[in-house]
């Protein structure tokens, strides 16, 4: 990973948490640990940060793609994948960016949303092919995933929750997911994939 993709990184732990409005590039620097002067080296302003955060989002989505073809062998991965990009946004973040850069959250709102809409049809071929136990509405089932995962997030966000106790919720939840609404042979969630979205969890709400 280069200096620039770790500071990428960083900054979008800070921007889903503090927002972008009300800092300056020195205070964003100061949040990062690096210099000012190593910050512009790298981005030139506030923009161009926010930028790099929904293009991260962006990448990770064309990235991770939710398959138009359901196998029962990767609904574990698929299905974190979705429950982590879920998660990857804030109310706080969106509502900055749709004030200050308009097109810009249009653009990243459309992603999101196509996002959720290929979910959803996924799991509609997974209801048809028997691969769920369930006969609920797969709209349904995608407003449960954002009202739980969001949800946890905004009670760790307000202190209501622990962070530990936080990443506990979302770890039961991402299991419940497969043993309750899944027939799969192994339940089991992909360790390293679930040590990667409590890391970027925990990155991300330590900072509230």
């Amino acid at each position: 990973m280069t200096a620039a993709e770790k500071l990428t990184i960083k900054l979008n732990h800070i921007v889903l948490v503090k927002g972008f409005e009300q800092l300056s590039m020195t205070q964003l620097a100061k949040l990062a640990g690096v210099s000012r002067a190593t910050l512009y080296a790298y981005f030139k302003n506030k923009d161009e940060i926010v930028r790099s955060v929904v293009d991260r989002h962006d990448q990770f989505i064309q990235q991770h793609a939710i398959p138009t073809e359901i196998k029962a062998e990767d609904v574990p991965t698929v299905l974190l994948n979705a429950l982590l990009v879920i998660g990857s946004t804030t109310d706080q973040f969106e509502q900055e960016l749709q004030h200050s850069m308009p097109q810009l959250y249009r653009t990243f709102y459309q992603t999101y949303r196509h996002y959720l809409a290929d979910l959803e049809a996924y799991y509609a071929q997974a209801e048809q092919q028997g691969i769920m136990r369930t006969d609920a509405h797969p709209h349904y089932l995608v407003f449960q995933n954002i009202l739980n995962v969001r949800g946890t997030l905004k009670q760790v966000e307000q202190h209501h929750l622990t962070l530990e106790k936080g990443a506990h919720f979302l770890r039961d939840y991402f299991q419940v997911q497969l043993t309750v609404l899944f027939k799969l042979d192994q339940p089991l969630l992909p360790a390293a994939l679930v040590q990667r979205i409590l890391a970027e969890y925990e990155a991300t709400y330590s900072l509230f």
